[in-house]
């Protein structure tokens, strides 16, 4: 019998015409006619640079070294590695684990190499075991293993899975979600086990209510907890009528927060305090009470109200014991007495009556008299140590003027 060597080079673009015949005596004869070689080019299409590939029949992925071609890329069938030493049984190759089986597995040219075949002794009733060893001895792997519950991730990440046994190993079936950029919504959106981290806002303390806070006391949130706001530009956290937006007062202090105190604010005879965290003016030249209520007006401030005996104790020990005008009258309707607020806080004369709870500080079985009818304005009053009178609203008096609490 004669064979013809397999020639070992294509051409991109033609067919290898393979003529099989049968001749008398000759057995069978191959002969494979190729109209030019690989290294030559296809019409138009310049030279290639050939490799070696390898039939491979049973498409295990490995070929049979006595099947090469060369060609400027993979045949339909072929691979380029040809170390396949079974190409009719995908099962064989040298990637696969040798078997007791009288067959060359791995194509290492050994069959059944060393301790491939030995008894199988048991280790264990059940094979729960995940180590690709058939511990009871019943031809399977790893059959009892029990898979068990994993979780994974944090926060809105958060996922669970099971445990799985594979070729000897165990692997977790849980995957955590996919974080997400971190925004100030209470959640974890980017599952790092932190809410909220590094975009809170920051709010300041605001004790007195006027809206500026205490750049000193500060929390960090997502909106501003009660008592505290987003400006920070307080200078007195105590003092409502003190922020950079307020009115500059004549009281002392440096009400707009600019570092200056009583810029403007004071008439010339004026001179200001602050007391129980209200502000106060007085006015030490005398004028009569409609002069003295415009003076406080301009100064951002009215005329004093008197509403608590700690109040009337304190304006008159600033009085140097002289008639001082506060800000009551009854000059719209006799008898009846309000504060420059419009509050009602006396009803009458001498025998007259307290009206709402208000504070009332008369002479008793003295004021208010209206003498004549003209005395309409109230004045602590020196001949009676500070107690009130009513007297004509023309007399020169100093005054006591109140400032607003925010």
């Amino acid at each position: 019998m004669y064979r013809a060597q397999r020639t070992q080079t294509l051409s991109l673009g033609h067919l290898a015409v393979l003529l099989c015949s049968w001749l008398s005596g000759c057995g069978r004869l191959w002969v494979e006619v190729l109209p030019q070689s690989l290294a030559d080019s296809d019409a138009g299409a310049g030279p290639c640079k050939a490799s070696e590939y390898f039939l491979d029949e049973d498409g295990d992925g490995y070929g049979d070294a006595n099947e090469a071609l060369s060609s400027c890329s993979a045949p339909a069938g072929y691979v380029d590695d040809g170390t396949d030493c079974d190409d009719a049984e995908a099962s064989v190759h040298p990637t696969v684990p040798e078997m007791c089986d009288q067959i060359d597995n791995d194509c290492d040219g050994m069959v059944d190499e060393a301790g491939i075949c030995a008894p199988c002794v048991p280790t264990s009733t059940i094979d729960d075991t995940c180590n690709d060893v058939d511990d009871d001895c019943n031809g399977q792997l790893d059959e009892d293993y029990v898979t068990t519950a994993t979780s994974c991730g944090v926060g809105p990440c958060a996922a669970v899975g099971t445990t799985q046994c594979s070729n000897g190993a165990v692997t977790d079936g849980c995957r955590a979600g996919r974080p997400q950029n971190e925004f100030c919504d209470g959640i974890d959106n980017d599952c790092d086990g932190t809410i909220d981290d590094g975009v809170e806002p920051t709010f300041y303390r605001d004790v007195d209510g006027d809206l500026y806070g205490d750049p000193s006391v500060i929390v960090s949130a997502c909106t501003a907890p009660d008592g505290f706001v987003a400006v920070s530009t307080d200078c007195d956290d105590e003092l409502a009528f003190v922020h950079p937006k307020a009115t500059e007062l004549c009281d002392s202090v440096d009400n707009d927060c600019d570092g200056s105190r009583d810029e403007g604010a004071c008439p010339a005879d004026g001179s200001g305090f602050v007391a129980n965290k209200t502000p106060y003016m007085r006015l030490s030249q005398g004028r009569d009470w409609s002069a003295s209520a415009r003076v406080c007006t301009n100064a951002g401030m009215r005329l004093a109200t008197v509403e608590t005996q700690a109040e009337q104790d304190l304006l008159w020990s600033r009085s140097v014991n002289t008639d001082t005008w506060i800000g009551g009258t009854d000059v719209v309707a006799e008898g009846v007495w309000r504060w420059n607020t419009g509050v009602q806080f006396w009803a009458g004369k001498t025998n007259g009556t307290t009206v709402g709870g208000q504070f009332t500080n008369w002479m008793p079985g003295v004021e208010p008299q209206d003498t004549a009818g003209v005395e309409d304005c109230t004045v602590m009053h020196a001949g009676h140590g500070g107690r009130w009178a009513d007297d004509p609203c023309n007399i020169y008096r100093a005054a006591f003027c109140e400032g607003p609490t925010r």
